[in-house]
């Protein structure tokens, strides 16, 4: 997680790293690698209208999100029954929260569908396609 996210660590609790506000694209790619799950504390009303690349690359990367109710990208994780991924970021429960998320197979199986959706959907040959219906 980022640096300016003000994330409460627990004793005992899953390995939370912060990370820089500003990434090299080497060093964003190497973090994104070794992560398992991905924090996207982004309660800011920005984002109840807009995702975050971080979001889609974590999904295309098969990694798992944790992100704030109410932001889009809340809503994208509804359209694949992955309401256990919008989570109260409760400094008591997130670690809790994190470990189940970690450890429910089922969840993966739904991600990988939404994976392949994104893959489909994000592909360059869809923008093309989507691009040639403007003009």
């Amino acid at each position: 997680v980022n640096e300016r996210s003000e994330i409460n660590f627990q004793i005992g609790g899953p390995k939370i790293t912060l990370l820089k506000n500003e990434l090299d694209r080497e060093t964003y790619i190497s973090w994104m690698k070794k992560s398992d799950v991905i924090l996207l504390p982004y309660s800011d009303p920005h984002y109840e209208k807009s995702t975050s690349s971080i979001f889609l690359e974590a999904i295309l990367a098969r990694k798992i999100p944790l992100v704030y109710p109410n932001t889009w990208m809340a809503y994208e994780l509804k359209k694949y029954n992955l309401e256990e991924l919008i989570i109260d970021w409760k400094p008591n429960e997130l670690a809790d929260l994190i470990l189940k998320a970690y450890s429910n197979n089922s969840l993966l199986d739904k991600l990988d569908k939404m994976r392949g959706a994104y893959e489909k959907f994000h592909h360059l040959d869809n923008y093309a396609e989507t691009m040639k219906l403007l003009v």
